[in-house]
């Protein structure tokens, strides 16, 4: 049985029927994956074994007691470089639980990407569930998890980073529907789970996190119903109020992953991050509206003008399902969903013109678009909205073939299950394997320089880069010598014995928390012209020295206000299902008298 709605289908609770869609989009997310756990070693994409030094360093980091992860000991040559300070690290954190169960580096990334692939189709049909159901929402969800710009991120660019962010997307655009359309009061776990969701996403991709302000706002307006010319009298909250929520949910959010964003904005003037829009210019990759509906596929770079070497098709499967929307929405047939329909459809197209070189005067008034670099990132948006479409499509095909024989009926459903996957099952592999892939360990990585793009993160008093990979060492430039004693993450201690007064210089650049303690007093150091390695004067006689890499009062204080709004986050949870318990049971004393 299936109750109309005003809004849409609100099918009956069926956990059978519920748990069957889950399994079919696990299944969907395993066939996704499928290349990665059964074709070899690690795929050859364009971030080559980066994923893999990155994760190692993360390890590294964190068993050496960083936390939160900022500085990564052995890259650049072992001078260090504050990759994490910058980089969210909610995708590593996740294989780093996979690692820390015994899997090797390649294997946690493999099941981190199956776990967000399974996590990202969940959130499309959570959406689509009480407008289209059941069924058309898993045709949605399998729409977005076998979008072509998805395959192409993980099989041709090999970007995890910001996979997980798209996958993340409709989770949060599912959190904040369900608490617009749910919420009674404040008490319950509606306002800290969505805030958590949204944290989430700003731990996971910068520039993910950044096109979804944008999305976010509007549809904050559109789930509050502020421009729904019929008001319904039984609405939980008013449209102000349901804004009124959303902006503590954002600002909560903020609280809870402020020890990222607030130290990687205003940390970012000690580095050089203008190099990396010099680099790639935004203006060399848009996309041609060709482009969008083209078939072809590739493994190569996004050059200039139309001869791109990767696809940006937005999928036959998806693009078959919006044509049925359009043509139904203009015709006046879809009833059910039908504002919604028009939403999506609207914000398809506001993106894919977005995409193209028409829209170069719009990015021109947008703050910080030349860290974009290709203007296609919004194919991340674009591949949402289309499976929002492509659901409530499928509900009008699934109603309108309600009537014909079975063998007819059911045969549509399975073609509309399979034809997404289909679509791109020629292309969920990467162009070749590793065989093998090294054994990484910290002196093997001191030996080679892998950072980012660009070095846009290296301090920018390094005007230098030292000849040679770092061992180390305390220079002392008379006599002396330096014994090392201890070493660990962002830790390097020493038993210095000079006979004069002298400059003293570590192999490590200097960066903001980088502090050099003698017998347990801290001294003045600053970086060394040009090689910006940490530099400080070294007093007469036999000391111990510590050089520690350490929280600045700026990032404690974002720390704290994270760790405040998690604990607080937790206490809410608690008190919500302490109190839903208690009113579940009052409910059931109360039907039993």
């Amino acid at each position: 049985m299936k109750i109309v709605h005003s809004k849409g289908i609100i099918p009956r609770k069926n956990p059978l029927q519920s748990g069957i869609c889950l399994l079919v989009l696990l299944a969907g997310a395993a066939l996704f994956c499928r290349s990665f756990f059964l074709d070899g070693a690690w795929p050859v994409t364009h971030e080559m074994l980066h994923p893999l030094v990155r994760l190692f360093e993360f390890d590294h980091a964190l068993k050496g007691g960083q936390f939160p992860v900022r500085w990564c000991d052995n890259l650049s040559a072992g001078y260090g470089y504050p990759f994490f300070n910058f980089y969210p690290p909610l995708s590593f954190f996740i294989a780093e639980i996979f690692h820390r169960m015994g899997a090797n580096l390649a294997l946690s990334w493999k099941l981190e990407i199956l776990f967000f692939c399974w996590l990202g189709a969940l959130g499309v049909y959570g959406i689509l569930r009480p407008l289209a159901g059941r069924f058309a929402a898993l045709i949605g969800a399998l729409v977005f998890l076998f979008a072509p710009y998805h395959v192409m991120t993980v099989y041709v660019r090999g970007n995890i980073p910001e996979f997980t962010a798209l996958c993340l997307w409709p989770l949060v655009f599912w959190a904040i529907h369900y608490s617009l359309r749910k919420l009674r009061d404040w008490r319950g776990a509606l306002i800290p789970v969505a805030s958590l969701v949204i944290a989430a996403l700003i731990l996971s991709h910068v520039l993910t996190s950044y096109m979804a302000v944008g999305n976010l706002l509007l549809w904050t307006l559109y789930c509050s119903g502020i421009w729904s010319r019929r008001r319904k009298k039984s609405a939980k909250l008013s449209p102000s109020k349901k804004i009124l929520v959303a902006i503590a949910i954002a600002a909560f959010a903020a609280a809870l992953s402020a020890f990222f964003w607030i130290p990687a904005i205003l940390d970012l003037s000690h580095c050089r991050p203008f190099i990396l829009t010099d680099f790639i210019r935004i203006q060399d990759h848009f996309v041609s509206p060709w482009q969008f509906v083209y078939p072809q596929w590739g493994w190569g770079l996004s050059l200039p003008g139309q001869n791109d070497g990767v696809s940006f098709q937005l999928g036959l499967a998806a693009w078959v399902l919006i044509v049925i929307a359009l043509a139904r929405w203009i015709s006046g047939g879809a009833r059910r969903g039908r504002s919604l329909v028009a939403f999506s459809l609207s914000m398809l197209f506001l993106h894919l013109f977005l995409m193209t070189p028409f829209s170069k005067t719009i990015w021109s008034l947008v703050p910080g678009s030349s860290f974009m670099q290709f203007p296609w990132r919004l194919l991340i948006p674009a591949s949402f909205w289309a499976s929002l479409v492509a659901g409530m499509a499928a509900g009008d095909i699934l109603r309108m073939f309600k009537s014909k024989k079975p063998c007819f009926k059911y045969g549509m459903c399975g073609l509309l299950l399979l034809s997404p996957a289909l679509a791109v099952l020629p292309y969920m592999r990467p162009l070749y394997f590793f065989d093998q892939i090294p054994l990484y360990e910290a002196p093997r990585l001191r030996g080679i320089m892998t950072n980012t793009t660009a070095d846009e993160y290296l301090p920018k008093w390094v005007e230098k880069e030292p000849e040679f990979p770092s061992r180390w060492n305390i220079r002392l430039m008379k006599n002396g010598l330096a014994t090392p004693v201890e070493k660990f993450s962002a830790y390097h201690g020493f038993i210095v014995d000079t006979t004069e007064p002298q400059p003293a210089a570590f192999d490590v650049f200097w960066f903001p928390g980088w502090k050099v303690f003698i017998d347990g007093q801290e001294i003045e150091s600053k970086p060394l012209y040009p090689y910006g390695i940490i530099e400080w004067r070294t007093p007469p006689g036999k000391h111990n020295v510590e050089i520690r890499f350490t929280e600045t009062p700026l990032r404690r204080s974002a720390d704290l206000a994270s760790l405040i709004s998690l604990i607080l986050a937790v206490i809410w949870l608690i008190l919500a299902g302490v109190r839903s318990i208690s009113y579940s049971r009052l409910r059931n004393g109360q039907h039993n008298h």
